[in-house]
């Protein structure tokens, strides 16, 4: 998502992003949770784990 890259991408257009069927979208509205990275982890845990069949990015 090159706006959020960039800064552009703000909470209040989270759901404009989402609308669109972006993958990243989930992952950047736990993100702007107040809980934050807590947060993106809840939601994504494999995001967290190393090796194996953790997420390429």
């Amino acid at each position: 998502l090159p706006l959020f890259a960039l800064g552009g991408l703000t909470p209040g257009r989270l759901p404009e992003v989402a609308a669109t069927g972006c993958h990243g979208a989930a992952a950047i509205r736990a993100l702007h949770r107040k809980e934050g990275a807590a947060a993106f982890c809840a939601a994504f845990p494999e995001a967290g784990r190393r090796g194996g069949d953790a997420a390429p990015w």
